[in-house]
């Protein structure tokens, strides 16, 4: 196992499309805190852009307490380690994802993955509405969340205590991957080329296209096309029995859109 390899790797990906990346080290405590300052520093992050969160002290990067990770809405990061291991909040991971800057890592010590399911905290105990128990609640949350880890393509997951990669997420992933964007014929379009020219992605393009069939009545209903974003047009008719039209835009979650 070297976490500092995949870290860099998962960081060069990461700076190729401006995304972030997930780094998660399932295991023993300590041996997670271990790997997190290695992959920090695989990744070449400055101490100064690091800020780890956790319920204990002691660390040489900025610490916050995990019922303090409001503070961070509103900054940038280029990594940030989140310990889950005392106790695991949804809403804090929301609020330090959103933190990391693009090009960043973001990385999650959690519990070994197959047994994370089968431990509550303050979370499932907020959840608990009398006459009902913190044992009602179950794991889903936390089973829905592991399997989302292991499907994710942009997330990495190590066993700390196995030595080993369990995923690599995209870490492998070559610049040639990411598709290029494209401008229709000029025939086929009725935006002007340089509305395409700005587009960084073909995902973009594709859209940009669709678009145009709000202008244009006589055109069917399709789709987009296939990628980490989609298009679909609808149509409906009014009192006067023409066609309205519609074009959805669906994209990831994120900032930008």
């Amino acid at each position: 196992m070297n976490v500092a390899a995949l870290a860099a790797d998962l960081r060069a990906a990461a700076r190729r499309t401006d995304h972030r990346r997930l780094l998660v080290l399932a295991g023993e405590r300590d041996a997670g805190i271990d790997a997190a300052f290695d992959a920090v520093e695989g990744a070449q992050i400055p101490d100064d852009e690091t800020t780890i969160v956790s319920a204990t002290d002691g660390f040489r990067f900025d610490r916050v307490a995990p019922t303090q990770a409001s503070e961070l809405l509103g900054t940038t990061r280029t990594a940030v380690i989140y310990d889950a291991h005392e106790d695991f909040s949804p809403n804090v991971l929301g609020r330090l994802v959103g933190t990391v800057d693009g090009g960043g890592l973001f990385v999650l010590l959690v519990p070994p993955l197959d047994a994370w399911p089968d431990r509550s905290g303050s979370f499932e105990s907020s959840l608990a509405v009398p006459p009902h128990s913190v044992d009602d609640v179950g794991g889903r949350f936390r089973e829905r969340l592991v399997g989302t880890l292991r499907d994710h393509p942009g997330v990495a997951i190590v066993d700390v205590d196995a030595g080993t990669v369990e995923h690599r997420g995209d870490a492998d992933e070559s610049p040639s991957t990411r598709s290029a964007p494209g401008t229709p014929p000029a025939g086929t379009r009725r935006f002007p080329a340089a509305a395409y020219e700005a587009c960084l992605t073909a995902d973009q393009s594709r859209a940009l296209h669709a678009l145009e069939a709000l202008g244009d009545a006589s055109e069917g209903i399709g789709d987009a096309g296939e990628g980490t974003s989609g298009t679909r047009r609808t149509a409906s008719g009014d009192t006067d029995g023409e066609r309205r039209r519609a074009v959805v835009v669906e994209a990831d979650r994120g900032r930008g859109k």
